[in-house]
């Protein structure tokens, strides 16, 4: 069901070893053939497991000392392994969820930046649970941080719950680690939701795999078709983020693109909706002769490599098709 959107098979491009992370998740999501245990032991024998090793101390990855940076704090580098692949087998897998946990888990089950007094971001709680639970970590921490986002949806569907609201904000929190002011926008329905935390919300209650969460999925869906976030080509988010939705990247902390959005899309009632005709055809339109797609946004938050042809990226496409192919079956 897949071959009949594709050019030509990406398969055997994305396992030729280049990328160990692309090898991995490849052999694992679309060989049937390969064996788990076989192929993780690869990717910890990596030279990506060494990158990983080199920038981490005592099995803590990246600067714990400004863990809220992209490309350098703990949180992006645990937010990055993970998506490489790697799971709580993996000891810099477990220490730093263990260190994230004990400095930015926030008694009501959210996760923090290094805020004074901590609080709870929606779009960061659902990065790190979700990323959690596919490293395999699965105990009160995810427990209660499914929770947390299920008690945070908001009026419209989606989710909010964000401390910036403007640049003064921002740049409040980087210099004296204070939240601004933002939080009272959280009761406010006349401003709607985040479409990255909605998206992140989202896919953390969707991994979990928990049916108690469908329906705020299927709403909070819902909510992302219908804002303008996936059709728009330039958003400014109250945080200072700008998102270039229409541009295929890699996702990896705080981001945003119609790729990873109609994943979760896919995974709901709402697969069928005409506006996701719309989303899919310009994707498949992105397609090369090869049957790869090319990596057009590297801004902050997303997979810092190079524009171009990008496994990760065409991966990314691979897994939506398989998910469209599913639901057409």
């Amino acid at each position: 069901m897949i071959k009949r959107y594709l050019n030509a098979d990406p398969i055997p491009w994305l396992i030729d070893g280049t990328d160990p992370a692309a090898v991995y998740l490849a052999k694992k999501e679309f060989c049937e053939e390969c064996g788990h245990t076989e192929i993780y032991h690869e990717l910890e024998t990596s030279v990506l497991t060494g990158y990983f090793k080199s920038i981490s101390t005592r099995n803590i990855l990246g600067d714990k000392k400004n863990p809220d940076l992209i490309n350098r704090g703990n949180v992006w580098f645990f937010l990055w392994a993970v998506e490489c692949g790697y799971n709580s087998k993996t000891d810099f897998i477990r220490e730093t969820s263990d260190f994230i946990s004990e400095n930015f888990l926030t008694p009501d089950g959210g996760f923090s930046l290094s805020l004074k007094p901590r609080l709870p971001l929606a779009c960061r709680t659902g990065d790190l649970v979700r990323a959690m639970l596919k490293a395999g970590i699965n105990d009160e921490r995810t427990t209660f941080g499914l929770h947390w986002i299920s008690q945070h949806q908001r009026h419209d569907g989606g989710w909010l719950h964000c401390p910036f609201s403007g640049f003064c904000d921002v740049m409040k929190m980087f210099l004296i680690k204070h939240a601004g002011s933002g939080i009272s926008r959280e009761v406010d329905t006349s401003i709607p939701s985040c479409p990255v935390a909605t998206l992140s919300c989202i896919r953390a209650l969707s991994v979990s795999g928990i049916s108690a969460y469908i329906p705020r999925i299927e709403t909070g869906a819902a909510f992302l078709l219908g804002s303008s976030a996936l059709s728009s080509t330039d958003r400014l988010l109250y945080c200072g983020l700008n998102l270039h939705p229409q541009k295929s990247g890699y996702p990896v902390m705080t981001q945003f693109d119609s790729i990873t959005a109609l994943m979760e899309i896919f995974n709901t009632t709402l697969w069928n909706d005409a506006k996701c005709a719309g989303l899919f055809n310009n994707i498949m339109k992105k397609q090369t002769a090869d049957g790869r797609w090319k990596l057009e946004n590297n801004s902050r938050g997303m997979t810092p490599e190079g524009k171009g042809e990008n496994r990760l990226v065409t991966l990314n496409v691979m897994r939506l098709l398989k998910r469209l192919s599913e639901k057409e079956s």
